[in-house]
């Protein structure tokens, strides 16, 4: 409001940069992009598209008022009421789509936030079912090869007692 009320070109070029930086965000989240800030990962909710698209028009609509406003108020040096007007309730469409677009935003995120929860709680427990059955299996195939040896090592140890005994006529099974 100040920026465009000012009647030089600077006042102007900060506003543009105002509109500009409004617009790279509405992009942002539709489509996605990264600045200092981070990166931001377009949205595949159709509602928010559908909303930030309209109050990207609001934008645009607001961001022309406000370039004639300036150049009436700056040739002419007079205030345009009917610019004020036209100004103001553009302004007034726009924040109020943004307002709808950032609740619908943030329901938006809640609702991804949810769905991550659930996926990493059936990631973990599909962890713990995959721990369990390694860890039976572990059990299963241990257990079989003990069984292996120890009953290799109980005919090796019936055949030393023989010998043992002074029987040298039994054939030693390999």
């Amino acid at each position: 409001e100040e920026a465009i009320a000012a009647r030089d070109d600077s006042a102007l070029e900060e506003a543009m940069d105002h509109f500009s930086e409004a617009e790279w965000f509405i992009n942002a989240v539709t489509k996605g992009g990264e600045n200092e800030e981070g990166i931001f990962y377009p949205t595949e909710s159709i509602d928010v598209i559908d909303l930030l698209t309209q109050s990207q028009i609001k934008l645009d609509e607001l961001r022309n008022v406000a370039i004639v406003r300036f150049d009436k108020a700056k040739t002419d040096n007079v205030k345009d009421e009917d610019l004020n007007s036209q100004f103001d309730a553009s302004f007034e469409t726009l924040m109020s789509h943004v307002d709808d677009s950032e609740s619908l935003v943030f329901y938006d995120l809640e609702e991804v936030k949810k769905s991550l929860k659930h996926t990493t709680e059936n990631g973990e427990t599909i962890l713990m079912i995959t721990g369990l059955v390694s860890l039976l299996l572990t059990i299963v195939i241990a257990t079989s090869v003990t069984k292996s040896i120890v009953s290799g090592l109980n005919v090796s140890v019936v055949q030393a007692e023989v010998l043992a005994d002074g029987d040298f006529s039994k054939k030693i099974d390999r």
